[in-house]
C-alpha cells in the first residue's frame, strides 16, 4: 500500500510541475544534504575492497550532465590510483517511467547508489527526483582488487617482491584490447607469443629455428669478424670458448639442437678461428671435427655443440634413476605410464607424448658411438637391491636378465620384484670420447704451457701437416704461387718437414742449441718423430723442453719475414733472437729463477741449475714395495751423450724390502729407449735365473714412461722395436708379470747400478 501511494502521490507531482527543472527543489533547504559535493574517497571508507561492479548504473539530474563531462577525466584519474577503471556513458531517460517505479528497480538502484557511497538521505531524493535525469553507467571495470590480493599472496608466499614495471601480462584465448586494459590497470606490459622465460621459449613451434635465434645471435655478436682481425689465432681460440662456456646449459639441456642449427653454429667458429670476415672466407687447415677434439687426442680442446647438446640430455638419464622422489620424475611416470619402481624409462614411447621427452628418450636409446658408449656407463649399484629389479634392470650385464634368459623369466613367479655416483658432463666428455693412443704424446710432451697458445698451435699445425707451406697452398688451388722453393734454403720445395726440421738453415739452428749440451744426434724428419726424440734426449732439464718451440716459432717468424717483406736471412740474426725468445718464456714461466737473462741468452744450458734446485724443492717419492706374492725387479739403462756407451742395471726385493740379488753390465752404443728396453728384458731374465727358489708373481718397474706403453700397448710401438716388445710381452705373460712406470726418485738404486755398467 504504501508503495502504490507513492506511485499516486508522484502522479500527481508529475502533473505539476511538468519537468521543469529551473523551479525550486524540495531538497534546497534541507540541511542534511551535501548538495552534489562529493568528497574525495578514501579507501578507509571500502575496508574489505570493492571487487567489481559491472554495468554500474547511477541516476543524476540531467543538469548535471555537463559538469559530469568536464570533471570526468579528473575523475578518471582518481579512480585509476585505487586500481578502478571506469567509462562515462550518458543516456537520456524518463525517470518518471512506469517501469521505474517497481520496488525491484527501486531496490537495485537504491543498493547501487548506497554502494558509491552516495549518503542515504541524497540517494532517496535522487531516486524521488520527478525530474528528467541521465544514467550514468560505469561498465567494463577490472578486477584489481583481486588482481592486487593474488599479486600479494604470491609475494608473501614466495618472498619475492614483484616489479610490475617490469612484468608481463599474457593472454590465452583473450582479445588482446581486454588484455591490454587489464595490462594498463595493473601497470605492467602485454606480452606477444612466441616469448622467453627464464631463457626458455614460449609459444614458439617445437624446436623450430626461432627457438635457437637468441643463441645464434649470441655467437654472431661474440664472434664478429672485425674481432678475428684484432686478435691472434691463439687468443680467437680462447674468446671462443668463452662464447662457448657462455651458452644457456639449461636451454641446451632440454632441446636437441637441430642439424641446421649446428651447421650454422659449427661454421660461425670455424670462420672466425681461421680469421674470415665479412662474408670473406679463409682457408680452414683443420677440420672441425679435428679441432673439436680433446688436447688429449691431438685437438684444440674446443666443445663440440653436439656432443655438449647429448651430454646434457644425458644427464636427464642419470636424474631419472637417482631422484626417485621428485615432483618432476612422478608426473613423468604418471603422464607416460612408467612404473614408478623402474630405474630408468623404456625406448618405446608414444607418438603422442611431448618433443621434448622424445629428445631425452631417444637422445639415450640411440644407436650410435656415443649413445652406446653412454649407456655402458650406466650401471646400477645393487646394494640392498631395494631399487633394483631383478629381471628388468640392467644390473649385471649389459643386457636384463629377463632378455638373456626368457625361459627362466617365463616360470619366474615374481617377474617384477623389485648406489651413489653424480653426473658431471666433464666426466661424460672424457668417457665418451673417441679415444687415442697418442694421450701420452699430446698431455704430456706437447700441451704442457711453457710457450704462449699461439705457438702452441702453429706446433699443433705442423704436427697435424696443416699449415700455410707454398705445396699445401698449391693442394687447395691457390693462385699466384710461382715458386714452391723454400725460402730459406732456395733448394728444395716447401714443405713443414722440410721448413722446420730437415732444410739445412733450420738444422743449423737445432744444432747450435745441441752444441751448448754437447750432443751430436740425428732426427726423424717426420714433426711428431722429432718432438718425441728431442723430449727424450735429455732428461731432467727445465729448460730443454723451451727449445722446440722457440725454434719453430723464430723460423715461422724469419720465413714469413722473407715471403711477404721481402726481408733477408741472417742466421746469427736468427740465432740470437731464438735464444732471446727461449730466455723470456723460461723466465716468464719460472719466476722463482735467480739467473738473469743475459747469462741465459749467453747460454741456455744454465738453466739445468734451475731444475736441480727445483727437484730437490720438489716431493721425492719413495720406492714401495711389492704386496704379498709378489717380487719387485728395479731397472734402468744410462747412456753417453754420444750414444756410443751405455750400462745396464736393476736388483730384485722381496715384500719386506730385502735385496735378493742385483746386475750391472755394459750395454754398447745405441739409442736411451732402445736400452731401456733392454734393461727391462734383462731384468726378466734375471728374475727367471731364480724361477727354481722362488714362487711368486713378478713385478718390473722403470722409469721410462715410453718403453713402458710400448709394453703395454704393443699397436703404439715403432717397427724398428717391435721384435724386442714382443719378446718382453711374451716373457711377462709366461712369468705372469707386469710392467709398471715409476718416477726416478723411486729408482735411484737402480739408476746408480745403470751408470757403473757403463764403466
Amino acid at each position: 500500500m504504501e508503495v502504490e501511494n507513492a506511485k499516486e502521490v508522484n502522479l500527481e507531482q508529475k502533473k505539476k510541475h511538468k519537468g521543469k527543472h529551473d523551479k525550486p527543489k524540495p531538497w534546497d533547504e534541507d540541511p542534511n544534504i551535501d548538495r552534489w559535493k562529493i568528497e574525495k574517497f578514501d579507501p578507509s571508507w571500502n575496508p574489505d575492497g570493492l571487487l567489481e561492479v559491472s554495468s554500474f548504473s547511477t541516476i543524476f539530474p540531467r543538469y548535471r550532465e555537463k559538469y559530469l563531462q568536464e570533471a570526468w577525466p579528473k575523475v578518471k584519474s582518481a579512480l585509476k590510483e585505487y586500481g578502478i577503471a571506469a567509462e562515462l556513458n550518458l543516456i537520456v531517460t524518463d525517470c518518471l517511467g512506469e517501469l521505474v517505479y517497481c520496488l525491484g528497480v527501486l531496490k537495485l538502484d537504491l543498493i547501487k547508489l548506497l554502494s558509491r557511497s552516495v549518503p542515504a538521505p541524497q540517494a532517496v531524493k535522487i531516486l524521488d527526483d520527478e525530474m528528467q535525469c541521465d544514467i550514468i553507467k560505469i561498465g567494463n571495470l577490472v578486477r584489481n582488487k583481486e588482481w592486487q590480493w593474488v599479486l600479494r599472496v604470491f609475494e608473501v608466499m614466495s618472498g619475492l617482491q614483484l616489479n610490475l614495471k617490469k612484468s608481463i601480462l599474457f593472454g590465452i584465448n583473450i582479445p588482446q584490447q581486454e588484455v591490454k586494459t587489464w595490462a594498463d590497470s595493473i601497470g605492467c606490459t602485454v606480452g606477444n607469443f612466441p616469448s622467453n622465460y627464464l631463457g626458455l621459449p614460449l609459444g614458439a613451434t617445437k624446436n623450430s629455428s626461432v627457438i635457437w635465434e637468441p643463441v645464434v645471435q649470441n655467437f654472431h655478436s661474440k664472434l664478429a669478424g672485425w674481432k678475428a682481425a684484432t686478435l691472434s689465432i691463439a687468443g680467437r681460440l680462447v674468446l671462443i670458448k668463452s662464447v662457448l662456456s657462455s651458452l644457456p646449459t639449461y636451454f641446451l639441456s632440454l632441446f636437441k639442437i637441430p642439424a641446421s642449427i649446428l651447421k650454422s653454429l659449427n661454421s660461425i667458429m670455424s670462420n672466425f678461428l681461421w680469421g674470415g670476415r665479412n662474408g670473406n672466407k679463409k682457408i680452414h687447415w683443420v677440420k672441425w671435427d679435428d679441432v673439436c677434439r680433446s688436447k688429449n687426442e691431438g685437438g684444440l680442446g674446443v666443445r663440440n655443440l653436439i656432443c655438449i647438446n647429448r651430454q646434457l640430455l644425458g644427464k636427464w638419464s642419470w636424474r631419472f634413476a637417482n631422484e626417485r622422489s621428485s615432483v618432476w620424475r612422478n608426473f613423468i611416470c604418471s603422464k607416460y605410464n612408467i612404473d614408478s619402481s623402474r630405474l630408468l624409462f623404456d625406448s618405446k614411447i608414444s607418438t603422442q607424448s611431448s618433443w621434448l621427452w622424445r629428445s631425452v628418450v631417444n637422445n639415450h636409446y640411440k644407436q650410435d658411438s656415443f649413445g652406446s658408449k653412454f649407456r655402458s656407463l650406466c650401471n646400477f649399484h645393487v646394494g640392498n637391491g631395494k631399487h633394483v629389479r631383478f629381471w628388468q634392470d640392467s644390473w649385471a650385464a649389459d643386457f636384463p636378465f629377463k632378455i638373456m634368459f626368457p625361459r627362466l623369466f617365463s616360470l619366474s613367479t615374481n617377474k617384477y620384484g623389485s648406489g651413489d655416483g653424480v653426473y658431471t658432463v666433464d666426466s661424460c666428455v672424457e668417457r665418451c670420447g673417441s679415444g687415442s693412443e697418442d694421450v701420452h704424446f699430446w698431455n704430456k710432451i706437447f700441451w704442457r704451457g711453457l710457450v704462449p697458445p699461439r705457438v702452441e698451435i702453429l706446433v699443433w699445425q705442423i704436427v697435424l701437416h696443416k699449415i700455410a707451406v707454398k705445396t699445401e697452398l698449391v693442394k687447395r688451388g691457390v693462385q699466384g704461387i710461382e715458386d714452391e722453393l723454400c725460402p730459406l734454403c732456395r733448394m728444395v720445395e716447401e714443405t713443414s718437414s722440410h721448413l722446420f726440421f730437415s732444410c739445412s738453415v733450420a738444422w743449423s739452428l737445432w744444432n747450435k742449441f745441441l752444441n751448448f749440451w754437447r750432443f751430436s744426434s740425428v732426427f726423424p724428419a717426420e714433426a711428431k718423430s722429432f718432438l718425441l726424440a728431442w723430449d727424450e734426449l735429455k732428461s731432467n732439464s727445465a729448460i730443454w723442453t723451451f727449445i722446440p718451440g722457440a725454434v719453430i716459432w723464430s723460423i715461422w717468424k724469419i720465413r714469413n719475414f722473407i715471403v711477404f717483406e721481402g726481408g733477408k736471412l741472417e742466421q746469427s740474426e736468427l740465432f740470437f733472437l731464438t735464444r732471446v725468445r727461449l730466455a723470456s718464456w723460461f723466465l716468464a714461466k719460472n719466476k722463482d729463477v735467480s739467473i738473469t737473462k743475459d747469462s741465459l741468452i749467453s747460454d741456455p744450458s744454465i738453466g739445468d741449475s734451475y731444475s736441480s734446485y727445483n727437484f730437490l724443492k720438489s716431493s721425492i717419492i719413495p720406492w714401495l714395495p711389492p704386496p704379498m706374492g709378489f717380487f719387485k725387479v728395479n731397472v734402468d739403462a744410462a747412456t753417453s751423450s754420444d750414444w756410443k756407451e751405455s750400462g745396464l742395471g736393476g736388483l730384485m726385493r722381496d715384500q719386506s724390502g730385502a735385496i735378493l740379488g742385483s746386475f750391472q753390465e755394459p750395454a754398447g752404443s745405441g739409442p736411451p729407449t732402445l736400452k731401456e728396453l733392454k734393461a727391462i728384458q734383462r731384468g726378466i731374465s734375471f728374475f727367471a735365473s731364480f724361477q727354481g727358489r722362488v714362487k711368486d708373481r713378478l713385478i718390473v718397474e722403470s722409469d721410462c714412461r715410453v718403453a713402458v706403453d710400448w709394453i703395454n700397448n704393443v699397436d703404439s710401438c715403432p717397427i724398428v722395436y717391435g721384435f724386442i716388445v714382443r719378446d718382453i710381452v711374451d716373457s711377462l705373460r709366461t712369468f705372469r708379470g707386469v710392467v709398471r712406470w715409476v718416477a726416478r726418485t723411486a729408482n735411484m738404486d737402480a739408476d746408480g747400478l745403470a751408470k757403473a755398467g757403463i764403466g
